[in-house]
């Protein structure tokens, strides 16, 4: 658990966070709960740092609510509800990671969980990294981690369709390359 407690900065009126306008009162909540907030992300995702991103967005949620007239008569509650509610989908996003490695990598009738067939395919996994140049291993991780080509959008600087034609075109030369070394 997190001990070195840091609290939120103060903003000036009209302050607009990378995830939308902030409202004062909307921000001045925020730091109440700033605590709390912290805690559930540092216990529920281990990352102190995400739940503040997290808890920002939800500020700029509730304030874009609050500004196409939602009426909301609590706050705090209404607040700490968005941010749990971000929270709850980081966490299902975490959980789905695993399942999604499992779905595209092993075959439903011979894997079961804990034995040497999962140690033989976790093996195979790196494996298969340890082929993939710096480019793809990334887009590789990013996407076992639940991300879409579109969301990688912003971090690779490239447009979907191609990030999804390059991803495809090493894809092919790497099965190639294998299948190759497994005929010699």
């Amino acid at each position: 658990m997190k001990t070195d407690f840091k609290p939120l900065p103060e903003i000036e009126e009209g302050f607009v966070d990378e995830f939308g306008a902030i409202d004062p009162d909307v921000y001045t909540e925020a730091q109440k709960i700033w605590p709390q907030a912290e805690r559930l992300a540092e216990q529920m995702l281990f990352d102190g740092q995400l739940g503040l991103q997290l808890l920002m967005k939800a500020v700029a949620r509730v304030t874009a609510a609050r500004n196409s007239g939602t009426e909301i008569t609590n706050l705090r509650f209404y607040l700490l509800r968005s941010f749990k509610n971000l929270l709850l989908a980081e966490l299902e996003k975490e959980n789905g990671r695993g399942r999604l490695i499992q779905e595209h990598v092993r075959p439903e009738d011979t894997w079961r969980p804990g034995t040497e067939d999962e140690l033989n395919r976790k093996i195979l996994i790196n494996e298969l990294r340890l082929e993939m140049d710096d480019w793809m291993r990334e887009v590789f991780d990013l996407m076992v981690l639940g991300y879409t080509f579109e969301e990688l959008v912003p971090r690779l600087g490239s447009a979907s369709n191609v990030i999804r034609s390059k991803f495809s075109k090493k894809l092919l030369r790497l099965s190639k390359s294998i299948l190759h070394k497994t005929r010699l």
